[in-house]
């Protein structure tokens, strides 16, 4: 199996070169974490996501996936000709979580990706994302989760979204761009990166970009966090439920490799000058230059427990990047 290049994905814009020069602590960690995932897809706990992960980490490491990832994807994340985001052994792995069988948008981009990039995607994932549009136009498997529009992750919206369109714009099905489009214009600017970015993204995929809502600028200074950037801005974070910062008080701004590619990109996008962005990304180059593995885990100000990993593959593959520029 051979692969000459990488369509980039979503979440990780920029990154579709097959190998670049990894230091030695990201190699190492990333040979590392294939090890580990190759004895749990020994024991059939495998994710979407994962599979993902696995494709570009051995791409990153050997210049071209080395594992059946299509294989596994078909075996072991399918049913009834539908991806899933889980396998049964991982969903079982899940605290009190029964609704691991899940028909995502994230789900299908992932098979519909690693197919894309060996070179023959399956037509029926666009149908399926054409009878995922909803009567608002946000393009979601409301099955998954009912939450309604107005408590419903932003980032999450506009990440289904925008993949959504890739998919749909790759099958030649959207006919009219003009009204496909008013769900994610109609919206206020957000403080967060991850949802300006993907409401960029895909608008640009549409080809209407000029229809970016306005004051990006104001808003990436902001989430600007050493050494790079956070998803939010803490100052301007509310609760999206309550719409007060109360309960989102004691967030902090962490500095994340993802959310800085996707910040870089944005900024690049709504044509912020070459300048600034060229400071930021320097500042971000010299931190992990001398710190590669220095990813922070999410935290609350007053707790001492971490919200998960800070070094996810994603954040890794990330910063492998960010080094690269």
């Amino acid at each position: 199996m051979v692969v000459l290049s990488l369509i980039e994905h979503a979440i990780l814009p920029g990154i579709s070169c097959t190998k670049i020069n990894l230091c030695k602590e990201h190699k190492e960690w990333i040979k590392d974490w294939l090890d580990t995932l190759d004895t749990e897809i020994g024991n059939d706990i495998i994710s979407s996501s994962n599979c993902v992960a696995g494709f570009l980490a051995e791409c990153l490491v050997n210049g071209s996936p080395k594992t059946d990832w299509l294989g596994l994807m078909k075996d072991q994340l399918e049913e009834d000709g539908v991806p899933l985001s889980y396998s049964e052994e991982f969903g079982k792995r899940l605290y009190k979580f029964n609704h691991w069988k899940q028909v995502t948008v994230h789900a299908i981009y992932g098979r519909w990706w690693i197919e894309t990039n060996l070179g023959n995607p399956n037509p029926q994932w666009a149908k399926i994302i054409d009878g995922l549009i909803q009567p608002n136009g946000w393009i979601y498997n409301p099955e998954v989760s009912p939450t309604n529009i107005r408590t419903r992750m932003q980032s999450e919206l506009f990440m289904s979204f925008s993949m959504g369109c890739e998919i749909l714009s790759d099958a030649k099905m959207i006919r009219d761009e003009s009204k496909f489009v008013s769900p994610i214009i109609s919206k206020p600017l957000t403080n967060y990166v991850s949802s300006e970015y993907f409401r960029c993204r895909a608008l640009k995929t549409l080809g209407m970009k000029n229809q970016m809502v306005v004051g990006v600028e104001k808003i990436l200074p902001k989430c600007k966090t050493a050494p790079g950037f956070a998803d939010f801005s803490v100052a301007d974070k509310i609760d999206d439920y309550m719409g007060v910062a109360k309960r989102s008080s004691r967030d902090l701004a962490i500095f994340s490799p993802v959310s800085t590619v996707q910040a870089l990109r944005l900024a690049e996008d709504c044509g912020i000058d070459t300048s600034t962005i060229g400071h930021w990304l320097e500042e971000t180059k010299s931190h992990l230059e001398k710190n590669p593995l220095e990813i922070p885990s999410l935290r609350m100000r007053d707790l001492d427990a971490a919200f998960g990993e800070g070094r996810t593959i994603y954040e890794i593959i990330a910063a492998a990047h960010l080094m690269e520029l």
